[in-house]
């Protein structure tokens, strides 16, 4: 069964994600931050890691980088709430995040994001 890591730090946008995935068929995996992510990453055969760009402790796009460093082949999706010029998606996609994804994104645009990143 493909593995999803989810890495946000709002648990409203969290849960709502990882319940729609894992009635999709996925088994998906939570973390609230950078540490808690990159713990998760490195003990469970993760295919996809789904990260907020914006949270408190460390960016999602530096959450992206060091997890690339590691592991060149990873597949993320980014995920962001803000627009305008304090969108960091641009600097995601440039560090190899496959997908991006603006909040509040429907429930088939993250479908539509997970299923593109595992037919690369």
């Amino acid at each position: 069964m493909p593995q999803i890591l989810v890495i946000e730090d709002d648990e409203e946008v969290r849960s709502p994600i990882t319940e729609f995935l894992v009635c999709e068929g996925y088994e998906v995996h939570e973390a609230e931050n950078r540490i808690e992510g990159t713990t998760v990453f490195e003990e469970k055969d993760i295919d996809i890691v789904i990260t907020d760009i914006t949270m408190p402790s460390q960016h999602g796009v530096e959450t992206i980088r060091a997890l690339k460093e590691r592991h060149p082949d990873l597949r993320a999706i980014a995920i962001t709430g803000y627009h305008g010029s304090y969108n960091r998606l641009p600097a995601a996609e440039l560090v190899g995040t496959r997908q991006t994804l603006v909040k509040l994104f429907t429930k088939e645009e993250l479908l539509e994001a997970v299923n593109s990143v595992f037919d690369e």
